[in-house]
């Protein structure tokens, strides 16, 4: 396990992140008497969790650069933004440009543009509780965008010996934003004061790996420990529908302490006999390699290019799709070709810019 390596490639991560995925078109597009679990949050979560990992143990790096005074804080901060711009900005705004000009009519933005374009969708969601926006999973995407504003800066300018207490101060501020939120009438789960415990669990886990060497089988151990008390509590939140305020305040550190197993799992240099033979399958990496693209456009390809590719069909072929599975497995598919040309085309060879920002 070489976290110290800026180069150092996780390539199980991939598959980690098509979980995700999959999660999340679980919750979007099964019917709703087979969405037993919050697949949604669930997958947004593991997303939220892989983000601080990555972005925390970059960041570290980097830190050290400047330490040995190799580069300046600015021009690492800089570069950070840069890289992470050309990695998200083109797609997402594209994206949302396209909608605004194409289906207005699906989304809020052509009446509050600003929130969509400045990342503060998440703010104005919680608010209005406009779920039916085509766009609404996006308030994950601001948040992401949040943090990573906010968070490259609290790295770098905080003292090295205070790091882990900030990362763990980070956490527990999760509970105190829920706490004080849960009471008002808004989403405030989507909030990134409401969230940050997730990224901040993954930024633990990468200080422990660079630093803490001698730590990671005892931090293994007590996650390990930990996930099957923080599962049962956590499916017996769910499934008794418990919408207390304790509920409220734990619901995602309790979904949160399995999903950083899995991603311990899918870091650690040795291989877990049970998750590697799924983590190293080529097509489900293939799968969380484009999973930018398919969080994008994975609400307008059912709603809107599927119905308008069968009607294409059906102007030479006569075909009636009664089963409610077989759409999906369509849609899946067209999904994953529509990403796929996307990552390749267009998102590809914008993020090989970054080479000019190390």
């Amino acid at each position: 396990m070489n976290f110290s390596a800026k180069s150092s490639h996780f390539p199980q991560i991939d598959a980690l992140r098509a979980f995700a995925m999959l999660a999340v078109l679980a919750f979007h597009w099964l019917p709703e008497s087979m969405r037993i679990l919050p697949w949604g949050g669930i997958g947004v979560t593991l997303f939220f969790i892989i983000s601080g990992f990555l972005i925390t143990r970059i960041l570290l790096i980097d830190k050290e650069a400047y330490l040995s005074q190799k580069a300046t804080l600015g021009k690492l901060y800089k570069n950070f933004v840069v890289r992470r711009g050309l990695r998200i900005f083109p797609l997402y705004y594209a994206f949302i440009t396209f909608i605004l000009l194409a289906y207005p009519n699906n989304s809020f933005i052509d009446e509050r543009p600003w929130f969509y374009y400045g990342y503060f969708y998440n703010f104005d969601l919680a608010n209005t509780h406009e779920w039916s926006d085509i766009l609404s999973p996006f308030w994950s995407l601001s948040v992401e965008e949040q943090f990573y504003l906010f968070w490259p800066l609290c790295i770098f300018l905080m003292p090295h010996k205070w790091t882990p207490h900030f990362i763990i101060l980070t956490m527990a501020s999760a509970f105190v934003s829920r706490a004080i939120l849960n009471p008002l009438p808004l989403e405030n789960g989507i909030l990134t004061s409401s969230c940050v415990d997730s990224f901040a669990m993954g930024g633990l886990w990468a200080f422990i790996g660079i630093y803490k060497a001698n730590y990671v089988k005892q931090f293994t151990k007590i996650v390990t420990w930990a996930t099957p008390v923080c599962l049962a509590i956590f499916l017996y939140i769910v499934l008794s529908g418990n919408k207390g305020l304790w509920a409220n305040v734990f619901y995602r550190f309790l979904m949160s302490v399995p999903l950083l197993l899995l991603l311990i799992q899918a870091t650690k240099s040795e291989k877990n006999k049970i998750l590697s033979p799924i983590l190293d399958n080529v097509f489900i990496k293939f799968i969380g390699r484009i999973s930018y693209g398919m969080y994008v456009f994975h609400m307008v390809v059912p709603e809107k290019l599927f119905p308008f590719c069968m009607g294409l069909i059906n102007r030479f072929l006569s075909i009636t799709i009664h089963s409610t599975i077989i759409p999906i497995f369509l849609n899946f598919a067209l999904l994953v070709v529509v990403s796929t040309l996307s990552f390749y085309c267009f998102e590809k060879p914008i993020t090989n810019l970054k080479k000019h920002f190390n």
